[in-house]
């Protein structure tokens, strides 16, 4: 319900105002106690004995006593302070303690250090013992009690503040029945009794101390809360002492001075007892009672609640799985979408892939004729030789057949080469031979060299691990390569294949600025490396940027598509590798390829790049 505190609140202010009570009790039984004391030395000072005592007959409080009194009053009264109040606590529980240990070692040891002696030189007679001394159960019980005092100071020692003073107070309990009964415990032998007043200040000094222990020590933990437990104890422990004593106290007293039967008083009183704790049932009853039916009803009201949340919770999981089902068959549908623009993107890229190839072809067509038409003319002679010179040895013969079959194995070789790379096949990748990829790319353009008076240098690595790679895909892009440098040199010039294996360095390990490829390769990651290095004129750094855009091309109108490096890029991005281009220090463009090495040796896959 708005508006009302909750369980908690209300459990941390009724816990504020035990607490506040406790403290206030314990400061009006100290102060009690210490006035009791402060009217003994006024007694003992003034020569008024009734000061001191609680009635005439009975062995008044010794002076020393009284002074232990007010001490630990004081002591009380300044414990929770600090600094100077803390000091002097600490001091008042000190001297009483020591008072008392004196008294326990002058009784044990029989030396007498005369400290009674400095208050009451010349002590009067009680009996058979002196008046105006203290008693050994005093000493005890004023140990025990600064004992507690020092425990409450100490938050560390506090939980056993409690048991030091309820053994205070059940010992003082103890002297004050005997009292009550009209048998005070040794009077008449040699041991000093503890005075009626001195069994009074002790029993308020326990109440005192057990107070100041707080509820989360013993006694006052087992009586506190609200608990069916600790309501009993609050009404029938007391109860049941008091009812106890009082009923001794008929027996033992009222009933030897009256005049009455004493069956009719000890029934009269046992009926009287009986509707006390009568009473005291009915009232527990109606309170715990009175607290179940709230916690039922309250715990009614909580389930419909939580039946009403139950029921609005599965509405809300039904409303909100129908929607959520709906929205995954949104996500299908989308999902679906994209993987048949992907299957398209894909179909597309290997379209262009393939377009790009027929290009290169058609520029590669003029060599490639020029391959096939000197086997053919090998071959166009051999027949004529064999027409005009039928007679031929079996020698000559012999050797016009082989330059035949020679010429013929040469166009086939040249032909299978261009079929292979023409061919529009999907990515198929295979355990090949690096270098022997590198070859057929250069046979292919070896017309070209010739024609343009290319050198070709070649720097091979000692020995490349197998790649996994697609090599008509792989061929492509070196062929396109090897032809973008054979047109930026012109006539002439000294082209450098070079391969390697080399680790990748911390440098190289970076994400540049628009690049969408995915391909990104680890420190220290082993790579084969192939480097196609010119001497022409370079890349003009204003265009550098745009080298692999697509359409974009440094030849004039009708000679380039402006699709041969995207499409390069593209099939070395496919094979997880990189492609990249850059100017020479000493001129020209190095293209470099970087293609990974598998982490374990390939073994060679037939029909390969490695034939």
């Amino acid at each position: 319900m708005a508006g009302a505190p909750s369980a908690p609140t209300n459990r941390m202010t009724a816990r504020t105002s035990s607490t506040v009570l406790a403290d206030r009790v314990s400061l009006i039984c100290s102060q009690i106690a210490a006035i009791i004391g402060c009217l003994t030395i006024v007694g003992w000072l003034t020569g008024i004995e009734a000061l001191a005592r609680a009635r005439a007959g009975y062995i008044p409080m010794a002076p020393t006593t009284a002074l232990a009194f007010a001490l630990l009053g004081f002591g009380v009264y300044f414990r929770s302070g600090t600094g100077w109040r803390r000091a002097v606590a600490t001091f008042c529980t000190v001297v009483v303690m020591l008072m008392a240990i004196t008294k326990l070692a002058e009784f044990v040891t029989g030396f007498h250090l005369s400290i009674d002696a400095l208050f009451i030189a010349h002590p009067e007679s009680f009996g058979q013992v002196q008046k105006g001394r203290m008693a050994v159960l005093t000493a005890i019980n004023f140990v025990l009690a600064g004992l507690s005092l020092h425990c409450v100071m100490q938050s560390e020692l506090r939980r056993f503040a409690g048991i030091f003073a309820t053994l205070v107070a059940a010992l003082s309990t103890v002297i004050l029945l005997g009292y009550l009964h009209g048998t005070p415990f040794l009077y008449g032998g040699t041991i000093i009794p503890v005075a009626m007043t001195t069994a009074v200040a002790f029993f308020l000094i326990g109440c005192s101390l057990i107070a100041a222990s707080g509820q989360d020590c013993w006694p006052l933990r087992a009586l506190s809360g609200p608990s069916a437990q600790s309501l009993l104890l609050r009404w029938f422990l007391p109860t049941v002492i008091a009812g106890t004593i009082l009923n001794d106290y008929l027996q033992t007293r009222l009933v030897e001075q009256s005049r009455y039967n004493p069956a009719l008083v000890s029934a009269l009183a046992t009926l009287a007892f009986a509707l006390l704790i009568s009473a005291i049932i009915s009232q527990v009853a109606r309170v715990v009672g009175g607290r179940i039916d709230r916690a039922e009803s309250e715990l009614n009201i909580a389930q419909e609640d939580l039946r009403v949340l139950n029921a609005d919770l599965e509405q809300r999981i039904t409303s909100g799985t129908s929607e959520l089902r709906t929205k995954n068959q949104e996500v299908e549908a989308v999902l679906a979408d994209l993987q048949r623009s992907h299957d398209e993107l894909k179909r597309a890229q290997l379209q262009l892939i393939h377009a790009e190839k027929m290009q290169t072809v058609g520029s590669l067509a003029a060599g490639v004729a020029h391959e096939v038409k000197n086997p053919l003319a090998i071959i166009e002679m051999g027949l004529e030789c064999l027409k005009t010179q039928p007679d031929l040895d079996a020698e000559a013969l012999q050797v016009v057949h082989g330059e035949m079959h020679e010429a013929v194995t040469r166009a086939n070789t040249v032909i299978s080469g261009l079929l292979d790379y023409s061919s529009s096949k999907e990515l198929d990748f295979r355990a090949c031979n690096l270098q022997t990829v590198i070859e057929k790319s250069l046979r292919l353009m070896r017309h070209e060299f010739m024609n343009d008076k290319i050198t070709v240098v070649r720097s091979y690595a000692a020995e490349v691990p197998l790649c996994l790679l697609d090599s008509g895909k792989i061929e492509q892009v070196l062929v396109n390569l090897l032809s973008n440098a054979c047109h930026a040199m012109g006539k002439g010039g000294i082209l450098t294949v070079a391969t390697a294996v080399r680790t990748v360095a911390a440098d190289e390990v970076k994400w540049d600025a628009g690049d969408r490829s995915g391909t990104r390769f680890r420190q220290d990651e082993r790579v084969a490396e192939v480097r196609i290095s010119d001497t022409g004129p370079g890349i003009p750094p204003e265009v550098m940027d745009k080298i692999f855009d697509p359409f974009f091309t440094t030849k004039p109108t009708g000679q380039g598509t402006g699709l041969g490096l995207t499409v390069s890029r593209k099939i070395v991005d496919l094979h997880h590798g990189k492609l990249e281009l850059a100017n020479a220090p000493e001129g020209g463009v190095v293209a470099t390829v970087l293609l990974r090495l598998p982490s374990v040796p390939l073994e060679p896959t037939p029909n390969s790049g490695h034939r």
